[in-house]
């Protein structure tokens, strides 16, 4: 059968047979809109396409920035703030719902058009009616709902994404007491990497399937929350300085000691003692006779669970001292390291301390 498309016969045969095109007809070129792929116009496309593309991720880093707020000074505008600036869609996965202005600033948002998903806890407090009610009043305006995944023990997390661009990692429920009464801390970062990875724990959620999200700032549960705490803790040279709600997990209260035994003054600030059967006992007598600082700030209530590892790093998070929390709920907290940031939560924390007694004063 005759070849279709036979070679020009002023082809050289090659060494296996075939003919090969003269050097000048491999250097033919088709000509391009950017220039030439060889020469000065080519080596300028190239290094014009590099610059941009170092530029764009060089800017990202740059204006990519992390915010911290307090609770309760704050008050509800920061989340407001975010909520009525939304463009196409919101995601709000929470433990619990019930202020009436967050609710109302979501239905809202729904109703002019934007995607706005809802994942609460099925029970918060072991009452299934708040999760219902606040479920179902976001549901007749439009805002798509959701309880949590029944796989974990309780939705803990309590996490804000706005158009996909800034998202809000917390320690706070979004209640009445949370802005009015207790100590609190929120993150908001816009580095696209958090923001991401945070959407993309939520959309898991959503559809009740497995999640693992690449290793970056974020201390989720189950995952990589009792790992990153750790080594937070292990980091300090100097100082800790902590609040938290529960003192629970034996782990934590080792390697707690462990710093202790490094040279180190750990400092931790918990809520009021919850009477002769508090849970929180037996961890703080064996913290308190190794050495470990521990006072009880009465007002503003601590709900905050923060951990400030020599005044350079700090997690920020949902997570408590407990298995239960740092390894089967779902949680989110996140590592930062913004000189900002870091500064008021060590203001904040010294005037805490300041303000509050220590636990042997308080029994």
């Amino acid at each position: 059968m005759l070849n279709p498309h036979p070679l020009p016969q002023w082809l050289p045969p090659s060494p296996k047979g075939r003919r090969n095109p003269p050097k000048e007809f491999l250097k033919r070129e088709e000509p391009s809109p950017f220039g030439r792929g060889r020469g000065l116009n080519g080596w300028r496309v190239r290094v014009f396409v590099f610059f941009a593309i170092f530029s764009f991720f060089l800017a990202t880093i740059v204006f990519a920035k992390i915010d911290l707020f307090v609770e309760p000074a704050a008050g509800r505008k920061p989340i407001l703030d975010a909520i009525n600036s939304a463009s196409h869609s919101i995601r709000l996965e929470c433990y619990m719902l019930t202020d009436f202005n967050i609710s109302h600033a979501l239905r809202k948002a729904a109703k002019r058009g934007l995607d706005v998903r809802v994942i609460l806890d099925a029970a918060p407090g072991g009452d299934k009616r708040l999760a219902d009610n606040s479920l179902a009043k976001l549901s007749s305006a439009g805002v798509r709902v959701r309880t949590g995944n029944p796989d974990f023990p309780f939705t803990h997390e309590k996490a804000l994404v706005i158009d996909n661009e800034k998202a809000f990692i917390m320690t706070l429920n979004l209640s009445k007491a949370a802005f009015g009464k207790n100590r609190e801390f929120g993150v908001i970062t816009d580095y696209s990497d958090d923001v991401m990875a945070i959407k993309e724990i939520f959309e898991s959620d959503w559809d009740r399937s497995d999640v693992r999200v690449g290793d970056n700032y974020l201390v989720y549960s189950p995952g990589n929350a009792r790992t990153k705490i750790l080594s937070l803790i292990d980091s300090a040279a100097k100082k800790l300085e902590i609040y938290n709600e529960e003192l629970q997990d034996k782990e934590i209260e080792e390697h707690l000691l462990g710093a202790i035994k490094r040279g180190c003054e750990v400092r931790l600030i918990l809520p009021p003692l919850k009477g002769k059967n508090d849970p929180n006992m037996t961890g703080e007598e064996r913290l308190l006779a190794g050495g470990v600082k521990i006072n009880v700030l009465n007002k503003p209530y601590v709900h905050a669970k923060m951990i400030l590892a020599d005044g350079r790093q700090a997690f920020v998070g949902s997570q408590n001292f407990s298995a239960t929390s740092l390894d089967r709920n779902r949680e989110l907290g996140i590592l930062v390291d913004s000189s900002s940031a870091i500064k008021t939560l060590e203001e904040t924390f010294t005037t805490d301390w300041q303000k509050s007694q220590p636990l042997a004063v308080a029994r």
